[in-house]
């Protein structure tokens, strides 16, 4: 399977030289100077922005405050039984 796909490697690079292959070469530089390519915002590559960050720690927040009150709530019930 390797052997197949090192041949079709080769006659795809061999036709993407030769001007046959229906693809379009772009290098990284060319594509910002021109505005193409991925744009600055979106290269992160999985990261996440301020606002999710921001939303996360407010969901985490809330949790741990909800947790503190469920606790001190049910010391309080322990404590009239």
């Amino acid at each position: 399977m390797i052997d197949h796909f090192d041949t079709a490697l080769i006659h795809f690079e061999a036709d993407v030289r030769s001007g046959k292959a229906a693809v379009q070469v772009v290098r990284k530089n060319d594509a910002a100077r021109s505005g193409g390519g991925v744009p600055a915002r979106d290269s992160g590559g999985g990261a996440l922005s301020w606002p999710w960050i921001l939303a996360l720690l407010g969901l985490v927040t809330a949790r741990s405050v909800l947790r503190q009150l469920n606790s001190r709530r049910s010391q309080r019930l322990e404590g009239m039984a």
